[in-house]
């Protein structure tokens, strides 16, 4: 080929070059720049699908088609393609960019380099497909070589920002609260630092903010607050040792234990362990507090009591229950819009109203009251402060169309204990088809198909329609499902999804999304919940 075409081929590949390299970098900061997280991303289906490696595949075909037999119409087709849906994706405010951090710059710089490079020598060299097969190589190299080289860079500032942490707490001297857990810890954590802002002043982590460095840089910024409020998350044992040792908790909450990220600690035994990292490093005259409705928790809790820690439980319990715990919380009546529970602490009874869509915040909701009562919050306040309470958004964040169709977006995080309660608040929603769109949930490891069977059973209970983004947890679902299985419809491609999600949307249907969702589709639920707020 000429070089008359050498600078269209160029700009063709360039413009989708940079459209991978984004996509990449997405992911790669979803997962936090771990390649333990990551490697569990590739070997998924819906993983292959996210970053698009199938589409690598072809252009991998499409140029070496050119290069043995010297004609590029495919590879100049399928990257026209890709540049249209590059600039449809953005127009329609559907392309997952990455958040553009200092790191994540510096790794999309990394990855331009190496198109530069390959650029510049088929410019040199006049040789198209041979340059940019290699660039297309370069692409699925820079970004773990961008991770390398900036990862002395993050050590230096995340041990600058411990510094800053140290320094803050010893000048401010809070109480310091720290939740941990394999779920609910950051509603617990929310619900928690509501309570507490009714009698003293409160700093806490934000968002899912849980690592050594979100931690250390929360706690970097605190001035004169009372008290801070820290989520403490992990995926492998001794990293939650090292947010406490600069964290030094008075307080620990330990909310749950599940086989969340599975994968990544190999064994429930290891995650209980590293949760309990916390309790372990709890100051002199600092108490602990589980729930006792999980019964993880209650071993740990007998660990502590062993260790010499002070112990508080709390439970959500039933009729019949005669077990003993500090604080308990009873379910009197759920509604759609919220929950009136009684909360029974020592010989007093209170009863409480919280506009929570889903009797499982009472669970996370009952940690926090007895965690506020131990720092001396009055019932009074506890009780006003239930009544403002909300949960995080995207976490059973419940808004109605002008269709009439009611929209519960869960898409904030999924796990085991999240998902089966999602699928119970459907239960509360009577006289309306329900739908339910799920990506699954990853980083299970070893049990990944006994969950979603388990999933597919309860789904199976309440659903009339179960849609799946992807094939990782078709199989199981249906087993799951049994004779309901033909309930399953599996959207692999975006366009499907998005248009069975229209469709039903325009009727009277309640459709729950659950877990992590495609672009468009997120999108898609941020247009509902801004009409929704006119």
């Amino acid at each position: 080929m000429g070089r008359e075409f050498l600078i269209p081929i160029l700009l063709f590949w360039v413009f989708q070059a940079f459209r991978q390299i984004l996509i990449w970098t997405y992911w790669l900061q979803v997962k936090e720049y771990r390649f333990d997280r990551f490697e569990v991303l590739l070997t998924s289906r819906d993983g292959v699908k996210n970053l698009e490696l199938g589409t690598t595949a072809l252009k991998f075909a499409a140029l070496f088609a050119a290069l043995f037999f010297g004609s590029y119409f495919l590879a100049i087709l399928l990257l026209i393609y890709l540049n249209v849906r590059f600039a449809i994706d953005i127009a329609a405010r559907t392309f997952r960019k990455p958040k553009f951090t200092l790191r994540a710059i510096e790794i999309i710089l990394t990855c331009v380099a190496g198109v530069a490079l390959s650029v510049g020598a088929s410019f040199y060299t006049g040789i198209i497909a041979t340059n940019l097969i290699v660039g297309e190589m370069l692409i699925l190299l820079c970004p773990t070589l961008g991770i390398l080289w900036t990862m002395p860079l993050v050590e230096r500032s995340r041990k600058m920002a411990i510094r800053q942490a140290r320094l803050a707490l010893a000048e401010v001297h809070p109480v310091v609260v720290a939740v941990t857990g394999s779920y609910g810890k950051s509603t617990t954590k929310e619900f928690f630092a509501h309570i507490l802002k009714t009698s003293f002043t409160v700093s806490k982590t934000g968002g899912s903010q849980n690592t050594d460095f979100g931690v250390a840089r929360a706690a970097a910024a605190l001035k004169d607050e009372e008290i801070f409020v820290a989520e403490v998350g992990a995926y492998k044992r001794g990293e939650i040792r090292k947010v406490a040792e600069y964290l030094k908790p008075k307080v620990a909450v330990v909310t749950g234990i599940e086989p969340q990220h599975l994968s990544l600690f190999g064994s429930l035994e290891n995650i209980k362990k590293a949760k309990y990292e916390l309790v372990e490093s709890l100051i002199d005259g600092g108490f602990a507090i589980f729930n006792f409705g999980c019964k993880h928790c209650r071993e740990m809790a007998k660990w502590a009591n062993r260790h010499g820690k002070k112990v508080y439980s709390y439970k959500v319990t039933k009729d019949g229950d005669s077990g003993k715990y500090d604080l308990t919380a009873r379910i009197k009546k759920a509604t759609p819009a919220g929950v009136l529970f009684e909360v029974k602490m020592g010989s007093t009874r209170h009863e409480f109203y919280a506009p929570v869509h889903g009797v499982h915040f009472i669970e996370n909701l009952a940690g926090a009251i007895l965690a506020a009562r131990k720092l001396g919050v009055s019932w009074d306040k506890i009780k006003l402060a239930c009544t403002t309470i909300s949960s995080l958004d995207r976490t059973m964040t419940v808004v109605k169309t002008a269709n009439g169709a009611t929209v519960i977006d869960d898409s904030y995080n999924s796990t085991p204990n999240g998902f089966r309660a999602a699928i119970a608040y459907l239960s509360l929603l009577k006289n309306k088809k329900k739908v339910i769109v799920t990506s699954g949930i990853p980083e299970l490891g070893n049990i990944t198909k006994t969950v979603h069977i388990g999933l597919g059973e309860d789904m199976g209970k309440i659903a009339d329609k179960v849609i799946l983004t992807n094939r990782d947890y078709e199989k199981s679902l249906k087993q799951g499902l049994g004779a309901g299985k033909g309930m399953l419809l599996v959207c692999a491609s975006i366009d499907e999804l998005f248009h069975r999600v229209k469709y039903y949307l325009g009727q009277n249907n309640v459709i729950l999304f659950e877990g992590r969702m495609p672009s468009r589709i997120t999108q898609l639920l941020s247009e509902i919940k801004k009409e929704s707020a006119k």
